[in-house]
């Protein structure tokens, strides 16, 4: 399997799978979160066409995540999110594909998800098991939730992509310093990073409930602007979990480092 990053941040978040190669290769488009303009001309900075992507998987509604599902559905590329994710977005149609969670569905021949509930303040939010029969891969796919309560541990997975939003030290502290400056707005801000989004302890303790032994690398997602630091992130991941070497993060621009 290749992965490619084209955003991942509140500002945006785009990711590609490609399995397999040359004409049997399959695209899956994972969120659509850039607007599809800025969209196709990431896909061309990494030589693919929006064009190539037979299917999009959308872990849910905010816009940093689905801000182009209509286009993309618009297109004829089958869409699978929850319902409240295509209510959100006013997005119906055949293209416009209902996952259940916790209920295995085909999105491409040899392509299955798991869909499953996680923590978040949307609705109908989604984290993604996936498998590739043909190539027999799996990959775990969490983003933009503070956890997930579905016991994985006895799935093999080959690639885990994984929220990593902040370090939860410093977040309280300029939450601290807000209560204490009576700064309400902030309080709010920064009681829903806490409360909505994995911290590098979170992102932690839901890689120890994984059977790791499999894993080839480990992809962080979703850093915060001002309160991570990708290199600690990425440290502390490796030596927590003994990863070294197979941790990744995911940049705000795209690529991984």
């Amino acid at each position: 399997m290749r992965a490619i990053c084209l955003a991942s941040s509140s500002s945006g978040n785009a990711y590609v799978l490609i399995f397999g190669e040359g004409s049997e290769a399959q695209y899956l488009l994972i969120e659509c979160g850039l607007p599809i303009r800025e969209l196709r001309i990431r896909m061309l900075a990494n030589n693919l066409k929006l064009s190539q992507m037979q299917a999009c998987l959308v872990t849910h509604g905010h816009n940093d995540h689905a801000i182009s599902i209509q286009d993309i559905v618009g297109m004829g590329i089958n869409t699978y999110s929850s319902i409240d994710t295509f209510i959100t977005h006013n997005v119906g149609g055949q293209f416009a594909k209902e996952l259940k969670a916790n209920e295995y569905a085909a999105i491409l021949p040899d392509v299955t998800v798991l869909p499953f509930p996680v923590e978040h303040d949307a609705p109908g939010s989604l984290g993604f098991a996936i498998e590739n029969n043909r190539t027999n891969e799996r990959v775990l796919f969490v983003n933009d939730c503070k956890y997930y309560t579905i016991n994985l541990y006895g799935m093999k997975f080959d690639y885990v992509f994984m929220e990593c939003n902040h370090m939860p030290n410093q977040v309280h502290i300029v939450l601290d310093n807000a209560i204490k400056s009576n700064d309400f707005q902030n309080v709010v801000r920064y009681k829903r990073l806490v409360n909505s989004h994995m911290s590098l302890s979170g992102t932690n303790k839901a890689l120890s409930k994984l059977d790791l032994k499999t894993v080839r690398a480990v992809f962080l997602m979703h850093l915060s602007d001002g309160y991570s630091n990708e290199y600690t992130m990425k440290a502390d991941v490796a030596q927590a979990n003994s990863l070294y070497n197979r941790v990744f993060v995911c940049g705000k621009q795209g690529g991984i480092k």
